[in-house]
């Protein structure tokens, strides 16, 4: 399947690339990236779906950095 790809950039299924590019995938990767409306079907077969945003945010958890003390002694 010949798909372009509509994001800025995309990583998936081992390929990185960006908006614009146009690569033949095998049809159940095209499939996938249509119906995420991360890509569309260059033959217009498939249709390209509303476009999914993969919550990929980090989870931080705030804290102190503790320093032990040491009183050394030079003899």
């Amino acid at each position: 399947m010949r798909v372009e790809v509509t994001e800025r950039t995309l990583k998936s299924d081992g390929y990185t690339l960006v908006e614009g590019d146009t690569i033949t995938v095998p049809d159940e990767v095209g499939q996938m990236w249509c119906a995420a409306g991360w890509g569309k079907d260059t033959s217009g077969t498939v249709e390209t779906g509303p476009r999914v945003v993969l919550d990929a945010s980090l989870a931080v958890q705030s804290g102190k950095l503790a320093v032990a003390s040491e009183e050394v002694s030079h003899g």
